[in-house]
């Protein structure tokens, strides 16, 4: 096999390689982004939660405080 076939296929083997990888960097990339959304969508429901909470808890105390 002559030098220039052999350097052509390192080089359509690495082609492949690096389009692996940059799909792969492309994934992890998304999964970042989507989790910091999903983080945020929990907090907010941890916070309307806790707010609910408290009312209830206020609401119960009026309830049976009188």
């Amino acid at each position: 096999m002559s030098l220039s076939l052999l350097l052509n296929d390192v080089c359509v083997q690495m082609v492949k390689v690096v389009k692996i990888l940059n799909a792969h960097a492309d994934s992890l990339n998304w999964i970042d982004r989507n989790t910091a959304l999903l983080k945020q969508k929990v907090d907010e429901v941890g916070k309307q939660t806790e707010q609910r909470r408290r009312e209830q808890e206020r609401s119960f105390r009026l309830a049976f405080d009188q």
